[in-house]
């Protein structure tokens, strides 16, 4: 029987954001995957990763950024009062002298000020080793005139004992804060306590998690188990000051492994304390951020007003989601706000499994995750049982939505159809004739995602004033100075975007990118404010790695052609093709029958050419590092000033040689005109970077996917998980690869090689004669390649009879955090839940035959010329 509605239903409703604002040029993050890793070998890695991430400020400026709500100076004095014995008199000149004189709202914020010019002067207690502290049981006292922790009379050391006996005075602290909840008005005390966990381990759902922390403050008992959910602060303590790294990234790490494992969890809080320094930090996904430290041993009250302001949040200003709830079941129950304003209603959908979830080792980004999903109907009192996909992602607050961005593409494809042929540029004429009714019948919308819900959410907290970038703070000396040599090694690399690892890469061997990446950056970090978007669609699909022979990654390859055709005419270019962005439906994934492409993922999607106005970003590498484009890559465009003349000159050089070719020159010329006229390193997305991806797309599946060793250890060199391209991956876009493609491909996918070959030389010619004929920002000089592409699909489908069935590995199945496709496709149908295998994958691999069964045949014409075509280019 379905379940009934949740009662908490009925909360208010918040109405949908609609922004209008232009698409960022701010490429997003490149960051490495944790995998199964154990998270305490990964600490190294996260240290890198969030070390670029933070920011520092004034312990005033970060309470008033990030504490939304903070007791008054008065409600702090009357608290001291209930702790202090009889000796208590207010005091003056401590850590609240800040001129407040009543006591404000409890819902109002409220800040220490001209504290931090204590705070940042020389840490000494204010009651010498000798002195003698008046005997008594109350948790604080007046002493010489100051507020002190009856425990604490001066700063704590390593000798004095074990950091959980030293400490744990803080949470008897903690708990007589919160059984005084009459001395805050109109608040009420939250369901987290301050517990001592240390010798538990934080248990998570995901592998690898053995983080163990020193205190927290949490829900529930601390003889329970220790879950990411019940842990609102994280609180690690150390005796020494010069443990401060290690004790800040045990914090930082086990935030990372919070913000991964927890879905309702917006954002995080942290307290690390050296001896008497205590520090506090906030994560979100925009950014990172530590206060100044501050002595409790100096400034006990102020420790008092942090430790009041974490029991009496609520739930949401601790940084819990109030939009997704848990059912009985551990499965959560997103709430997206009504389209109709004049309603207080949700529409509820419940998740019944996950599709992509992925272990960052950093925070910040966007984060994104995907779910199946079932819809609430309120008529019925129960839950439906058709399945939706659910995206939960992080964007850019400037950053337009899916459905914005798919209404605007959609409306340009209108736009252009509707047009009358006298007033549309000829090169693209054809791509109208060759689809007339594509618009008229709707079947333009097929191409795309069909959007059942959204919801734009809150946005993180902005930077605190007055802060500062800083760099160093999670990394041990070793680490800062040391810069290992790059490296092509899948092993090795990890300088990453936003996808999973190299082919057939251990869990157990993450590797810690090279510091200088991190700590020398081109371009400056900038702190862009995110903000929660939630997107249901009504389709469930398969993504291009998911499906299971080369057949049918083809089909759907040439299907994304006209897709990417209509973006062309519409002047748009996608950004991120990918084999987690190109997707495949039909109405039972289960039943064989055609496939229909879905191009998914439209959020870095940006029209083309862009405005007068548009600045591209100082790293514009944007996009999946497996396909993304040459010039996207490198940072630099393939043709530079002086091409012309570099190529006159190659020819004469490469006359000595035996075997000159135009090719050869062509490339010879580009690298001279490169060096010498410096390429534009400038690069903004274009259409042809778009095609591009396919072709890698096309060579990845060849390589990597069928079980061939010789083209597996191919794909190795060319495809890894960096931003930095590796030398094979270079070579072989710059060079002819038919040669070395006859040697490592199965021998019946051999009809690929000229085709592949033709497309190659074609995008590079082409790169280079748009920049000559400064035609780059022309629409219409990008038909001729869209129409090459068509044609070579015409070729590989020549020797179909080959290849068709051949039967392709997957590298999303079986893995909760696959591989090249695993974290975009937001529609795509988990791997590990097919249910069954089809005919194809029971057959052996080692068969490598077609569906008939046909291992023979001749190359037909089409596949002769094309072959006749690419010889005559190399060698004209």
């Amino acid at each position: 029987m379905a379940d009934h509605i949740p009662s908490s239903s009925l909360n208010p409703t918040i109405n949908s954001i609609r922004t209008t604002g232009s698409i960022p040029a701010t490429p997003r993050s490149h960051k490495s995957r944790g995998g199964t890793v154990n998270i305490v070998d990964l600490r190294p890695a996260i240290a890198i990763e969030m070390d670029n991430e933070l920011v520092q400020c004034s312990i005033d400026a970060f309470m008033e950024a990030y504490f939304s709500f903070l007791p008054s100076n008065e409600v702090v004095e009357r608290i001291v009062r209930e702790l202090s014995d009889s000796s208590y008199q207010e005091t003056t000149g401590d850590d609240l002298s800040d001129g407040e004189s009543s006591e404000k709202a409890s819902e109002e914020k409220t800040s220490a000020k001209d504290t931090t010019e204590k705070v940042a002067s020389p840490k000494s207690s204010f009651v010498d080793k000798d002195g003698e502290i008046p005997t008594g049981t109350s948790l604080m006292l007046c002493h010489g005139n100051r507020m002190l922790i009856r425990e604490f009379p001066r700063v704590p050391v390593a000798g004095d004992g074990s950091e959980r006996a030293v400490y744990a005075p803080l949470g008897q602290i903690a708990d007589a804060i919160g059984q005084i909840p009459k001395d805050i008005v109109g608040r009420t005390r939250n369901e987290f306590s301050y517990r001592d966990v240390s010798s538990k381990r934080i248990d998570s759902k995901i592998k690898g998690s053995n983080n163990k922390i020193d205190a927290c403050f949490m829900r529930g008992s601390s003889s329970g188990e220790l879950q990411t959910s019940n842990i609102a602060v994280v609180v690690e303590q150390k005796l020494s000051v010069d443990d401060r790294v290690k004790n800040s990234l045990q914090a930082v790490s086990a935030n990372v492994q919070i913000m991964n494992d927890d879905v309702r969890r917006v954002r995080t809080f942290g307290i690390t304390i050296e001896s008497d320094q205590v520090t506090l930090w906030h994560h979100s996904r925009s950014h990172s951020a530590m206060s100044e430290p501050f002595s409790f041993v100096d400034h006990p009250k102020l420790l008092i007003k942090i430790f009041a302001s974490f029991l009496f949040a609520t739930e949401e200003e601790l940084g819990y989601d109030p939009r997704i709830e848990v059912d009985s079941r551990k499965r959560f129950i997103f709430k997206i706000p009504v389209e109709d304003k004049s309603k207080e209603e949700y529409n509820l959908y419940r998740t019944e499994e996950s599709i992509s979830e992925y272990r960052s080792n950093n925070i910040t980004g966007r984060m994104a995750r995907v779910y199946r999903v079932v819809k609430y109907n309120s008529a019925t009192k129960r839950w439906g049982t058709k399945k939706f996909v659910l995206k939960d992602v992080w964007l850019d607050k400037s950053a337009q939505t899916e459905r914005q961005l798919q209404t605007a593409i959609l409306g340009d494809i209108k736009t252009f159809w509707d047009r009358e042929d006298s007033l549309i540029d000829p090169d693209l004429l054809p791509f109208k004739k060759a689809n007339p009714g594509i618009v008229g019948n709707g079947s333009h919308k097929n191409l795309f995602l069909h959007i059942e819900d959204d919801y734009v959410g809150q946005t993180s907290k902005p930077l605190p004033s007055g802060y500062r970038p800083v760099r160093g703070t999670l990394l041990k000396a070793e680490v800062k100075d040391k810069s290992p040599p790059p490296t092509t090694s899948p092993e090795q690399s990890n300088t990453s975007s936003r996808k999973p690892a190299d082919f057939e890469r251990s869990a157990t061997t993450h590797t810690v990118p090279p510091a200088s990446h991190h700590l020398h950056q081109e371009f400056e970090r900038t702190y862009v404010p995110k903000r929660q978007y939630r997107v249901v669609f009504q389709e469930v699909c398969r993504t291009l790695g998911q499906l299971e022979t080369l057949g049918e990654v083809m089909n759907v390859l040439g299907q994304t052609l006209i897709a990417l055709q209509m973006l062309l005419c519409a002047g748009w270019v996608h950004r991120d093709i990918s084999s987690g962005n190109i997707l495949a439906f039909r109405k039972n994934l289960d039943v064989e029958g055609p496939w229909q492409v879905k191009l998914a993922d439209l959020e870095y999607a940006q029209k083309f050419p862009p405005p007068p106005n548009y600045e591209p970003a100082l790293d514009p590498k944007t996009g999946t590092p497996y396909f993304m484009p040459y010039e996207i890559m490198t940072g630099k465009t393939l043709y530079a000033p002086g091409y012309g003349k570099a190529l006159n000159r190659s020819s004469t050089q490469t006359q000595t040689q035996q075997h000159p070719t135009l090719a050869l020159q062509k490339v010879l010329a580009a690298r001279l005109a490169r060096e010498e006229g410096k390429p534009l390193t400038t690069v903004t997305h274009n259409f042809q970077h778009d095609l591009e991806s396919v072709w890698w797309l096309i060579l990845w599946n060849i390589t990597g996917r069928i079980k061939h060793e010789s083209s597996q250890t191919f794909a190795k060199t060319v495809f890894q998980h960096t931003t930095t391209i590796p030398p094979m991956r270079e070579h072989y876009f710059i060079r002819p690869i038919d040669s070395k493609l006859l040697t490592v491909l199965n021998p019946l996918i051999r009809g690929f090689v000229d085709p592949m070959e033709a497309l190659r030389l074609e995008m590079y010619d082409q790169y280079i004669i748009r920049g000559e004929n400064g035609t780059v920002s022309n629409a219409g000089a990008y038909a001729g390649i869209h129409q090459f592409f068509m044609s070579m699909f015409e070729a590989f489908d020549a020797t179909r009879s080959k290849w068709s069935g051949i039967v392709l590995q997957d590298h999303s199945a079986g893995r909760k955090r696959g591989r090249p496709d695993a974290d975009a496709g937001p529609t795509a149908q988990a791997g590990d839940d097919t249910g069954r295998k089809s005919k194809q994958s029971k057959r052996s691999h080692s068969q490598m035959v077609n569906k008939d069964g046909n291992e023979t045949g001749s190359n037909s014409k089409q596949t002769k010329r094309t072959r006749s075509q690419a010889s005559k280019r190399r060698d004209a």
